[in-house]
């Protein structure tokens, strides 16, 4: 549910001044009216990570995922990367024998 945020940074500023949908938080004007898009219009792209294999980096989260923000993206995203490193870590097996 959108309206379920509980950081303020998650609501975008208002575009343009103050407007009948702008909500006062401890001060700082937010835009209240839903801005987010509740259903991708696009499928989300395969590997919602980023990822350095040479240096075992791995950067996952709702932040790169290509789905929805929010814990489901966050969860996707971290199963993309363990699925990622199993395959990987599946052929190297098979190579080494």
């Amino acid at each position: 549910y959108v309206g379920g945020q509980r950081w303020g940074s998650a609501f975008p500023a208002p575009d343009v001044g103050r407007t009948e949908s702008t909500v006062d938080v401890m001060n700082v004007a937010y835009e209240g009216a839903s801005s987010l898009t509740l259903v991708p219009s696009t499928p989300a792209p395969a590997g919602g990570f980023l990822s350095e294999d040479d240096d075992g980096l791995y950067y996952v989260g709702d932040f790169v995922s290509g789905h929805t923000p929010g814990f489901e993206a966050a969860a996707l995203s971290g199963l993309d990367c363990a699925l990622h490193l199993a395959s990987r870590d599946l052929a190297e097996a098979t190579a080494i024998r």
